[in-house]
């Protein structure tokens, strides 16, 4: 699954796992959108953490790629909207269903006349 996040307020910590505790190294900023597939959520409350808390492992932000944390609820405290990105990759298979459900068959009838005929479904 695919995630993409914004910020409510400002900028937002990029660190080096889902924890405060963790190193701060970048900063994704309030213009930017960050991307990523791994959502952690906090299973328990704990230090500086409250059992629902969410924190995304994102791999780019805005068009720069990145590998950090970022929190998306912390503390019970929402401070990014969270996406869950639905992909729009065309597939192979089924654009190959699509040729093949688009034939014409020719074929001589009992009688010997030619036919055509599109195999189209109709609407």
């Amino acid at each position: 699954m695919s995630y993409q996040i914004t910020p409510i307020q400002g900028g937002m910590s990029v660190r080096k796992d889902h924890s405060t505790f963790a190193e701060k190294f970048n900063t994704l900023l309030s213009t930017e959108k960050g991307f990523g597939t791994e959502l952690w959520t906090a299973p328990a409350d704990g230090m500086e953490v409250k059992a629902g808390d969410q924190w995304l492992h994102i791999t780019k932000a805005g068009t720069r790629a990145v590998d950090g944390w970022v929190a998306v609820v912390h503390k019970g405290v929402r401070y990014c909207n969270l996406l869950e990105v639905i992909d729009s990759t065309p597939n192979p298979d089924q654009d190959a269903i699509k040729q093949i459900i688009s034939a014409v068959v020719t074929y001589e009838t009992v009688g010997g006349a030619i036919k055509t005929q599109d195999m189209l479904p109709s609407d």
